[in-house]
């Protein structure tokens, strides 16, 4: 698969994807853009025996996203996703990688029970990345019809020392100030965070997003506290 990935790479979006993966090697980078990496998973996946391909220690942060959008396409049941994904998830060590595998797994919309459970043993993981893998599946998946009313209480009681993952709960809460207005706007009012930070990086998103009215917005923004 790295030759397929080689060729669409470039010394350019190599350079811009090592700005935005500062903790990731540069030689580790091959420079493909994510598109380029979906088409490829699709082709793979419809081509077939890639299974070799999902067992092997990958050295590109490319690799790792292709194999999770291999996995988004398989067509896997729950469980079986849910195996592959656990075997994937140690090699996954930045917010990019993370991020593109965790919007591909549409399956998790036919297996709302068995994901939400998996992701509350991943939120307890000592690895920082499946701390954010599990929370960007409940931005992701867990804020529509799927909504769990006690997710909100158990992030805003997350305090980690972790930059990614306090960034991926602020994106959720300000994700849930769209979704779920009337739900979280008591965790504000209320200042049920535990880590200031991330509160006020909620508030920050959301005032950017377009998503929300004027009036709500001129509101959230007069709840924002010093830390």
């Amino acid at each position: 698969m790295i030759a397929e990935l080689s060729e669409k790479a470039t010394p350019e979006y190599k350079a811009f994807s090592a700005k935005l993966v500062p903790g990731v090697d540069s030689s580790a980078i091959l420079g493909v853009r994510v598109p380029d990496i979906k088409a490829l998973a699709k082709a793979i996946v419809k081509k077939g025996g890639y299974e070799f391909f999902l067992c092997e220690k990958h050295k590109y942060l490319e690799e790792v996203m292709l194999h999770g959008l291999i996995l988004g396409h398989s067509g896997l049941s729950g469980e079986k996703l849910v195996c592959e994904l656990e075997k994937l998830l140690p090699q996954i060590d930045n917010w990019a990688s993370c991020d593109v595998v965790a919007a591909a797994l549409k399956a998790i919309r036919k297996n709302s029970d068995l994901f939400y459970a998996k992701c509350l043993e991943w939120l307890n993981s000592a690895s920082a990345y499946t701390v954010r893998f599990a929370v960007v599946i409940l931005l992701n998946y867990y804020l529509d019809k799927d909504f769990r009313r006690e997710v909100p209480a158990l992030l805003a009681a997350f305090d980690s020392g972790e930059y990614y993952v306090n960034m991926a709960i602020a994106w959720y809460f300000s994700a849930a100030l769209v979704k779920q207005y009337d739900e979280v706007i008591s965790f504000f009012t209320s200042y049920s965070f535990k880590n200031v930070w991330v509160r006020n990086k909620s508030i920050q998103k959301a005032l950017e997003s377009r998503r929300i009215s004027s009036d709500k917005k001129n509101y959230i923004k007069s709840l924002k506290r010093k830390a």
